[in-house]
């Protein structure tokens, strides 16, 4: 019997043995675990930081966004209020032409006019002008200009 009790002995310290490698593969993998929670806390705690960076860009994309569209707004108005200066400034410029050219015109009438004055009174012979039987140019001519003379102290 005493190799029945030999026997047991080793069996009953494998069993200690193996109950000692158990407990020790368990406290293993608990730290284990642990290490792999506080990863995954420290795991979640960056998700948590990069969501609300996330958003932060995402506001601050938002506020570039609208500040883009209002700048883009003021610039096309402001192009507009240029643009409509100078369609201001052509009609002033195209009226301020028109106005020139009537004058000319007018001047260039009168011009033509006296001339034609002279050459009439150049050939008027003495007689005409002792009876003062000026040619209808000339008459015209005084009528005319009595009315712009009038005219000019009536404004």
């Amino acid at each position: 019997m005493p190799d029945h009790n030999l026997s047991l002995t080793p069996e009953k310290g494998e069993i200690l043995n193996k109950s000692q490698e158990k407990d020790h593969k368990i406290e293993e993998l608990e730290l284990e675990l642990s290490k792999k929670n506080k990863e995954l806390e420290d795991l979640k705690k960056e998700l948590c930081n990069c969501k609300g960076r996330l958003d932060e860009i995402r506001d601050e994309k938002k506020i570039l966004m609208d500040d883009l569209n209002r700048f883009e707004t003021m610039k096309i108005d402001l192009e507009l209020v240029k643009a409509q200066k100078l369609q201001d400034e052509n009609h002033r410029l195209a009226h301020r032409i028109q106005v020139t050219k009537d004058q000319l015109d007018h001047a260039r009438d009168h011009i033509k006019l006296r001339d034609q004055i002279i050459a009439e009174l150049s050939q008027m012979k003495t007689l005409d002008y002792v009876r003062k039987r000026y040619p209808e140019s000339f008459r015209k001519y005084q009528t005319e200009e009595k009315l712009v003379f009038k005219n000019q102290f009536q404004k």
